[in-house]
């Protein structure tokens, strides 16, 4: 219930935002979303994770977030950087695994 409340209120405030409703606008946002708590040590097939290292996982990937927009590198670098953290952190997991 309070995913769903929070979908919902997310949504009114992209719609309010852009001046228009569009149902692939969060597409871009599927990475900012995932890679967070993959830095935050949770795995993607399930297992162990924690509230406060998904945190941390949060307050790094701002920081990351924050320092490539501050070199100006572009958006589509940026895609680049953080889909290879995603690759560098689920092999790490793979690994680890084993």
């Amino acid at each position: 219930m309070i995913c769903s409340f929070t979908a919902s209120l997310t949504g009114i405030f992209l719609a309010s935002r852009m001046g228009m409703g569009d149902p692939l606008v969060g597409e871009r946002y599927m990475l900012d979303s995932i890679l967070p708590v993959l830095i935050g040590g949770t795995s993607l097939s399930g297992g162990k994770g924690g509230v406060s290292a998904t945190i941390a996982g949060v307050f790094i990937f701002a920081i990351l977030s924050n320092a490539l927009n501050l070199l100006d590198v572009s958006a589509y670098w940026q895609w680049i950087i953080k889909g290879l953290i995603i690759i560098v952190a689920v092999a790490f997991y793979m690994s680890k695994k084993k």
